[in-house]
């Protein structure tokens, strides 16, 4: 039996051939399928006990396969130096899909967008319902956040750098 010492990056480089393989989508039960070849490179990440029990295990090693963590980082110099650091996912699982068969996708600029206005319609809806309980000043600003949302990016928008955390 070979030994595989599975890095974030080799674990990376195999998802994201999967993902492009499979339309820009990584779906938990295909790659487990595709992972049952003794000859994928990711066979030897899975525990192949054959119970209901154990599929639904593989299942979980696989979204624990995708799960990396990128920061953005901005830098707003004004007097003094503020540094700010979010931790987000570098795959994402959207809502919107689950139903359906749902799968992973890349987390872009545009996908967090889109993950935003669709919470931002939920919240509209919120909005409409207890708005009253809320100051005028803070309906605006939580309509106006949404109506941001709605907007395309712009090309050349300044994007906070990405560093992949190793």
């Amino acid at each position: 039996m070979k030994e595989t010492t599975f890095t974030e990056e080799l674990r990376r480089e195999i998802a994201e051939a999967h993902t492009q393989a499979h339309g820009g989508v990584f779906k938990v039960e295909e790659f487990v399928d595709s992972a049952r070849d003794p000859n994928h490179p990711a066979h030897d990440w899975f525990t192949w006990d054959d119970s209901a029990a154990a599929e639904a295990y593989r299942r979980s090693q696989a979204r624990d396969f995708i799960r990396f963590e990128i920061q953005s980082s901005v830098v707003k110099p004004a007097g003094k130096l503020k540094i700010v650091i979010n931790e987000i996912p570098e795959y994402l699982s959207p809502m919107d899909t689950r139903q359906s068969g749902g799968g992973y996708v890349q987390a872009t600029p545009e996908e967090f967008r889109r993950q935003a206005l669709n919470d931002g319609f939920g919240l509209i809806a919120w909005l409409r319902r207890y708005g009253s309980a809320m100051s005028e000043s803070e309906v605006r600003k939580a309509q106006s956040l949404i109506n941001s949302l709605k907007q395309p990016l712009k090309q050349d928008a300044k994007q906070p750098s990405i560093v992949t955390v190793g």
